[in-house]
């Protein structure tokens, strides 16, 4: 699954840069695993309530929108290492990858997520249960809905429908690539008026 969504990211990015339209590639995971020293200093503090999450955020930029995707393509490996990105806190990473859109000049702005469920870290889960992850994932949907973003959801393997307003739930992993194209197809030749995102 994750070989296919690395071709299908190589093969968009490639295309989009022949049709000179700018681009980023951006990943997010979690920083920490068993030994996490945000949920030993919460559990040491006696477990206080109102905890938005209990993990390091790991933002990562595969690729900004003034780099040529042949010097950073190798990057993508990092997609491919064996438990990599296998908690997401996807609320977090939306709101990064939006407000980095926003500071773009094109005034058609696409944000793709290609995603495997629902968002989820251990710690976090623990601490506020899944329904607060997301209800926080929801929250922010809306408001990048809301923005002069288009917002669409590849779910690999996993329905995203229940998240996001427009979304496609891939069956089979082979798809990733042909979907993802007629999705940016589909999303690049329309316009929406210009706003901000809170």
């Amino acid at each position: 699954r994750q070989q296919m969504a690395a071709l299908a990211i190589d093969l968009a990015v490639h295309t989009l840069e022949l049709c000179q339209v700018q681009c980023e590639v951006l990943g997010f995971t979690t920083r920490f695993g068993r030994d996490n020293p945000l949920r030993q200093g919460w559990e040491a503090a006696g477990r206080p309530a109102g905890v938005i999450r209990l993990n390091a955020l790991r933002h990562i930029r595969y690729k900004t929108a003034e780099q040529p995707w042949r010097r950073v393509r190798p990057h993508l490996g990092l997609l491919l290492r064996p438990g990599f990105g296998q908690e997401n806190l996807d609320a977090e990473a939306l709101e990064w990858a939006a407000r980095r859109l926003l500071r773009l000049q094109p005034p058609r702005k696409v944000l793709v997520v290609l995603s495997d469920g629902t968002p989820y870290d251990e710690a976090t889960a623990n601490a506020i249960g899944r329904a607060g992850l997301e209800a926080r994932l929801r929250s922010v949907i809306a408001r990048i809905e809301a923005s002069p973003i288009h917002l669409v959801a590849l779910g690999t393997g996993q329905a995203v429908g229940r998240f996001y307003r427009q979304a496609v739930t891939l069956r089979q992993p082979e798809a990733v690539a042909e979907v993802l194209f007629d999705r940016l197809g589909d999303l690049l030749s329309r316009v929406r008026p210009t706003g901000e995102l809170e």
